[in-house]
């Protein structure tokens, strides 16, 4: 549904996707560089909203054993709500507020 990277030279040096079964996160500077997110394990969704070009939006995912995953949407064409809203709908959360 949705694909975003983060990464200047590689894309798959940072990447994040919305599939129709899964959130897909994978940075390669992260301890843990990777992560596939089954829905119904998601507990709540968070976001700090970007209005500027340069600057990504924040997203919080927390799920349901208490472990956080942080990464980044790109706000332009209003992509990032798009990204977060279906996510939240998809696990049964609210979505955070813009």
């Amino acid at each position: 549904r949705y694909f975003y990277s983060d990464a200047m030279l590689d894309v798959a040096d940072g990447l994040y996707a919305l599939t129709d079964r899964r959130l897909v996160l994978y940075n390669a500077d992260w301890p843990t560089p990777e992560a596939v997110i089954a829905f119904d394990e998601i507990a709540s969704i968070d976001a700090t909203w970007s209005d500027d070009w340069i600057w990504d939006t924040q997203v919080t995912v927390v799920l349901d054993d208490g472990e956080v995953w942080m990464f980044p949407l790109s706000m332009e064409n209003d992509t990032d709500h798009r990204f977060i809203e279906e996510l939240a709908e998809a696990a049964g959360v609210e979505p955070p507020s813009p």
